[in-house]
């Protein structure tokens, strides 16, 4: 049971990742954002600070996921190897970063920022299914490694592995600066209908 939760786990914490997104670009969308920049803050500053918050948010969720599987576990005297399931807890952070961080980019670098929150919504699917189909379609290895969750991998029965969780977190980095940059250069009024 404990194994089976991880196929699912790193696509909720997607879809966390996305509604965090479609919070940000609905504030701006709807002009909230202006109040937030008039406060003396650096832009660069109100989207780490919101980048930050999901971070420990998704940390705190992946954590007590974590404990209630063990604890569910001892509860039921099912052995549970701690190391891989918590190698698996701790790999959905930059899996979950870099889903948000995408959205964030995105939401800079669109017209409409919730635009962000669609394209990113179908890629995380897609990439979900991806990752699903293509060993059973017998696609390249490299058709494969395009998926997020293929990156992330299966860490809970295999233990963890350091080349996924460098990508993610490298493409996790690499998208938050894009999305710092462009919300510097970002006109931000209230978007008519």
């Amino acid at each position: 049971m404990a194994l089976s939760l991880f196929n699912f786990l790193p696509l909720l914490l997607s879809g966390y990742a996305l509604t965090q997104v479609a919070g940000w670009a609905g504030e701006e969308e709807s002009g909230r954002l202006e109040v937030t920049l008039t406060t003396p803050q650096s832009r660069p500053q109100v989207i780490l600070s919101r980048f930050t918050a999901i971070a420990l948010t998704s940390t705190l969720i992946a954590l007590t996921t974590g404990a209630a599987i063990l604890a569910g576990a001892a509860a039921g005297g099912t052995d549970v190897d701690a190391g891989k399931m918590m190698a698996g807890i701790i790999s959905l952070l930059p899996l979950t970063l870099t889903v948000a961080a995408a959205g964030f980019a995105l939401a800079a670098w669109l017209r409409r920022p919730s635009g962000a929150v669609a394209v990113v919504g179908v890629l995380v699917i897609a990439s979900y299914f991806l990752q699903l189909l293509a060993p059973a379609l017998s696609w390249p290895t490299f058709v494969q490694g395009l998926s997020i969750f293929h990156q992330y991998g299966n860490p809970a029965r295999t233990g963890f592995d350091g080349g996924g969780f460098s990508f993610l977190t490298v493409a996790a980095v690499v998208l938050l600066a894009s999305a710092v940059v462009g919300f510097q250069r970002r006109d931000i009024t209230k978007l008519e209908a």
